[in-house]
C-alpha cells in the first residue's frame, strides 16, 4: 500500500502552525530547483514544509518568523539574502542543488 504525504509549500506572507513535518526554507529558489523539489516530494517517505522566500520580497520580519519554525535553512549561493543558520547551495557548495538535500534528508533513518 502506497503512502501518500502530506508536503506542504509555502510562500509569502503564509505562516503555518508547525507540525512534524521536517521544515525547509528555500531562499531565491529559481522555477527548475522549485519543480525538482516538487516532484521528489511526491514520491518521497517524509512530509516537509517547504517555505519559499525571494530576496525582492523584502520583508525581513517574516524571513526572521519562519526561520524560527525552519529545521533547515538553504540559499541559493547567488542570493544577496544572508540568515546566520543557513547554508548555501551552488557549485562549490556541498548540496549543489537544493534537491539533493531533500534526497540527503529523506535517506536518513528515522532514528537519526
Amino acid at each position: 500500500m502506497e503512502t501518500l504525504t502530506e508536503s506542504r509549500f509555502i510562500t509569502y506572507p503564509t505562516v503555518l502552525d508547525k507540525t512534524t513535518s521536517h521544515t525547509v526554507i528555500l531562499i531565491d529558489a529559481n522555477a527548475s530547483d522549485a519543480k525538482f523539489v516538487e516532484i521528489f516530494l511526491k514520491s518521497s517517505k517524509k512530509n516537509y514544509d517547504v517555505y519559499f522566500y525571494e530576496h525582492d520580497t523584502y520583508d525581513l520580519e517574516w524571513l526572521n518568523h519562519i526561520a524560527k519554525l525552519a529545521d533547515k535553512i538553504l540559499i541559493n549561493n547567488d542570493s544577496k539574502v544572508t540568515v546566520t543558520s543557513a547554508d548555501r547551495w551552488g557549485p562549490d557548495q556541498e548540496f549543489q542543488a537544493p534537491i539533493l538535500y531533500f534526497k540527503y534528508f529523506d535517506d536518513l533513518s528515522v532514528d537519526q
